[in-house]
């Protein structure tokens, strides 16, 4: 997905140069008329290709030979590149973890809940997000897609402006819990127990 979407960045920033420098005429508005259906169909093999590919295990998200960001406070923003932050506490407001390109893994494994609900959004534009909630603490979780893929914990969805709902069934009665909302432009959301 980062491959394509640094394919992408770069046809179009050729083609606005090439526009404003006079080298040749660029309409970007004619040009999405005359090519929507090419990207269509490139984003729809895109997603055979994931599904095809199979899901990520949770160890393989939290194997240890990332770099992981220890992220204390209300909230994580960064507008592009790789992230994999490991909160270290959840704020009593919730936690906010926001960038615009590229991938982030959140793992919520050793982090130190507050009792009652722990509230938990991710927003992404485009890349892949990846959430990883412990085990035993129930989740209700909502995901909002533009286009392409989302899971969680076995609920799947794929296309063009998707949401999926999982809410474990002790999550009202439960002491410790985490509500998790989460929402991407373009690109893949896994939601998986580690």
């Amino acid at each position: 997905m980062q491959v394509i979407s640094g394919l992408v960045l770069v046809l179009l920033g050729i083609l606005f140069l090439g526009n404003s420098l006079h080298w040749f005429r660029f309409d970007f508005f004619e040009f999405i008329g005359d090519f929507w259906p090419a990207v269509l169909i490139i984003l729809g093999g895109y997603l055979i290709y994931e599904k095809a590919k199979g899901e990520d295990d949770a160890e393989d998200i939290l194997s240890d030979d990332k770099s992981w960001t220890k992220f204390s406070g209300k909230e994580f923003k960064k507008t592009a590149g790789d992230v994999n932050l490991r909160p270290e506490s959840i704020d009593q407001g919730g936690i906010k973890a926001e960038q615009g390109l590229g991938n982030i893994t959140v793992d919520l494994t050793q982090t130190t809940l507050n009792p009652g609900e722990n509230a938990v959004l991710c927003s992404l534009g485009v890349g892949d997000l990846n959430v990883v909630v412990p085990q035993g603490v129930p989740l209700s979780a909502a995901v909002e897609i533009g286009a392409g893929s989302g899971r969680i914990l076995g609920r799947q969805a794929d296309g063009f402006s998707k949401k999926i709902r999982y809410e474990d069934t002790d999550y009202s009665n439960a002491d410790i819990k985490i509500k998790l909302k989460a929402k991407i432009g373009l690109g893949d959301v896994t939601v998986s127990r580690g």
